[in-house]
């Protein structure tokens, strides 16, 4: 579920608008960056691309050698972080860190920065509402290469060094009028009596296919709405792998209360134990993608508990066995 024709207008955008809150590298470096992000009205859309401007400025007046970005991916690293997603909101680690002085294999991994600006333009996808803080690093940490005998040669004029920017943008809690569409659109396929269960399981998996924070509502919203049978319970699939994924928080009650319902497919009820198991095992926090953290609240964990304890004694003997390995484990711990 995502729409791309905003990307475009964005990109045009900023190069006249003002980026939100943009963070800038010290002027007295002679290479800085500077990002901005394109926004409308000061915010962005979960599951829509986020435009993102990286502008690399050489203030020398004669041009420098660099690390070529295209080439050494280290080179210009791009991290989003949006806090806080419901829960306690978390610190990140660094986006990047220097490697130490190395060889490039080859003279081409060097690029020439000339002076004044280089505009580079990006685009992300946030997963879950929030504030969006996008870190750019650019590094250019060697002025050495490899020639074709091996040996360690030189380059002139290299510039050595790490730079950074940010931008910060409030990521709207609000589904997209877009989205709102075509989550009804397919809710009406999905449900429609008249098609084959493929034709109807693939609109749920279209449903699921953006893997943000609204495709995981909508999916939840399918599976509230289905009848019992195999597209029901194709959506509870896709719910569950968006939970692992970190998107589909909002639905851990229900997913939990599957997780004990023999009704579930066994397959199902086993990765939504391994899920589940991960969640208690990190006190209640998930990763949200590679950009957030969501933090379960000691309530829904300890619904959990319970549910892994009753299913000790389900009567699916595969099931209860992992159960019984999971709460065996909190005694051990304990």
């Amino acid at each position: 579920m995502r729409t791309g024709a905003f990307l475009v207008a964005a990109l045009a955008a900023l190069g006249a608008a003002a980026a939100t809150d943009p963070v800038t590298a010290r002027e007295a470096d002679p290479v800085g960056l500077t990002v901005t992000i394109a926004s409308d009205r000061g915010r962005v859309n979960v599951g829509e691309p986020m435009a993102v401007r990286i502008i690399i400025t050489n203030r020398e007046k004669a041009p420098v050698e660099v690390v070529d970005w295209e080439k050494n991916v280290q080179g210009l690293v791009t991290a989003l972080r949006i806090e806080p997603v419901p829960g306690q909101p978390t610190r990140f680690p660094p986006a990047h860190r220097m490697p130490n002085l190395w060889a490039a294999p080859a003279k081409d991994w060097f690029r020439t920065l000339p002076p004044g600006e280089t505009v580079l333009d990006r685009s992300i996808v946030p997963l879950v509402p929030g504030w969006a803080t996008v870190t750019v690093t650019f590094s250019s940490t060697t002025e050495l290469y490899r020639d074709p005998s091996g040996r360690e040669q030189r380059v002139a004029g290299a510039w050595l060094g790490a730079v950074s920017g940010q931008a910060r943008v409030e990521v709207s809690s609000e589904m997209p009028e877009a989205m709102k569409k075509q989550c009804e659109a397919i809710r009406r396929r999905a449900t429609d009596p008249k098609l084959t269960d493929d034709d109807r399981i693939g609109a749920v998996a279209e449903a699921a296919a953006g893997k943000d924070y609204f495709a995981a509502r909508c999916v939840q919203e399918l599976y509230q709405a289905l009848a019992p049978g195999p597209v029901k319970q194709a959506a509870l699939a896709q719910l569950a792998a968006l939970a692992k994924f970190g998107t589909a928080y909002d639905a851990m009650p229900l997913l939990v209360e599957a997780m004990g319902s023999g009704a579930t497919p066994q397959a199902v009820r086993l990765d939504l134990v391994a899920w589940v198991e991960a969640v208690l095992a990190a006190s209640g926090r998930a990763d949200v993608g590679d950009q957030a953290v969501h933090v379960y609240p000691e309530p829904l964990r300890t619904q959990a508990r319970d549910v892994l304890r009753r299913m000790v004694a389900d009567p699916d003997a595969e099931v209860a066995a992992r159960a019984r390995q999971v709460v065996e484990g909190w005694e051990k711990d304990d």
